[in-house]
C-alpha cells in the first residue's frame, strides 16, 4: 500500500507565517497612511471653521506636512540603514500616533500645524517597510512589495465630503 502524496507547499511553516504577518501589518499601515494622507484635503474647511483661520493660513496644512516629508523622508531613511529599518519603522508609527492626537486635540492653529509636520515622518514610512521586505525575501520580495503599494494607492477617499 501507498502512502498519499502530500504536497509540502499547503503546509505554511513558521517562518513564512511570520512573513505573513509582517506583510499583513506593513499593509495595514499603508491602507491607514494613505487615507491619513489624503483625507485631510476634503477637510481643510471645517479645520479652518473649528480653528477660526483664513483660507490663505489653511495652505499651511499642506505645507507643514510636505515640508516635515522632504526633511524626514532621507533622513529617516538613513537612520534605518543605521539603525534597523523595523526601529524606524516604530518610530515612524509612533511619531505619526503622536501628531494625529495633536491634530485632533489641538487647541489653536499652531498646535495643529505642529501635529501635522509631526505626521510628516509618515512619508519615510514605505521606503522603510521596502527595505524591509528587501531585507527578508530578497529577490522574491517583489509580491509583498506589490501589496503594499497597492495598499497605499488604493486609499483615495471615493467620494468628496
Amino acid at each position: 500500500m501507498t502512502e498519499p502524496n502530500v504536497q509540502s507547499s499547503s503546509v505554511i511553516s513558521p517562518r513564512q507565517a511570520g512573513g505573513l504577518a509582517a506583510v499583513g501589518f506593513l499593509a495595514f499601515s499603508e491602507v491607514t497612511s494613505g487615507m491619513l494622507q489624503s483625507w485631510y484635503i476634503p477637510l481643510i474647511p471645517k479645520i479652518g471653521q473649528r480653528l477660526d483661520v483664513n483660507p490663505a493660513q489653511l495652505n499651511w496644512v499642506l505645507a507643514a506636512y510636505l515640508l516635515s516629508t522632504v526633511i524626514c523622508v532621507p533622513l529617516l531613511a538613513k537612520l534605518g540603514d543605521k539603525y534597523g529599518h523595523r526601529r524606524m519603522v516604530m518610530v515612524v508609527l509612533g511619531s505619526v500616533a503622536l501628531g494625529t492626537i495633536l491634530t485632533a486635540t489641538a487647541p489653536s492653529f499652531g498646535i495643529f500645524l505642529l501635529g501635522r509636520a509631526i505626521q510628516g515622518t509618515l512619508g519615510a514610512l514605505l521606503p522603510l517597510e521596502l527595505a524591509i521586505l528587501r531585507e527578508r525575501a530578497g529577490a522574491s520580495s517583489g509580491r509583498a512589495i506589490g501589496i503594499l503599494v497597492g495598499c497605499l494607492g488604493g486609499r483615495t477617499p471615493s467620494r468628496s465630503w
